[in-house]
């Protein structure tokens, strides 16, 4: 569906390319043995590239290459006196395929699934990637505004769609929250 989707743009409009890069904040839904833990959000960046294809006037099918720092810090209480705090970072490769309906010819909103890779993975800079998934699908929302000659700003919404942890009794659904500018060539 989604190469038919490309073959038509190919025959209606010429593709557009572009860069973002911005906040990333990153946190989970992250449990031990079922008992959900005290996460808070951890800061962090985002950068990629985009490419853009019309389908109508109004409808765009977006592609990205996106290199996101993720994590979140999980305050764990180990008994009524002692809490422990980590902090997890995870660097993942995400890639996005959105669909973009253009509300206003500068306003426009997306959404669609996303893979994400994971690239490293540390807590508390101690190596843990072979605790996680490799890969892992989510779903992400968000909104775009075009406010001079191709550069923009985007909110964006991503959700994990599943358990990303490879460890038993532990469950880590990890979201975030992006806020970017970026540039559209055309």
């Amino acid at each position: 569906m989604l190469f038919g989707a490309f073959a038509f743009a190919q025959q209606s409009t010429e593709a557009n390319y572009g860069v973002k890069g911005g906040l990333n904040l990153g946190n989970a839904k992250y449990e031990i043995a079922s008992v959900e833990q005290t996460t808070s959000v951890r800061t962090s960046f985002f950068l990629g590239g985009f490419a853009e294809k019309g389908i109508t006037d109004q409808l765009n099918i977006q592609v990205e290459g996106q290199l996101a720092f993720n994590g979140t810090t999980v305050k764990t209480e180990l008994d009524d006196f002692t809490n422990e705090k980590n902090t997890l970072t995870q660097i993942v490769f995400n890639i996005p395929v959105l669909a973009e309906y253009k509300v206003t010819d500068d306003f426009s909103l997306q959404a669609g699934p996303y893979l994400s890779l994971l690239l490293n993975s540390s807590e508390d800079n101690k190596s843990n990637t072979e605790n996680f998934n490799t890969a892992s699908v989510g779903l992400a929302f968000g909104a775009e505004y075009y406010f001079i000659d191709g550069f923009f700003v985007d909110l964006r919404y991503n959700q994990g769609l599943g358990d990303t942890s490879d460890v038993r009794n532990i469950s880590y659904v990890p979201n975030s929250l992006q806020i970017g500018v970026g540039y559209k060539m055309k």
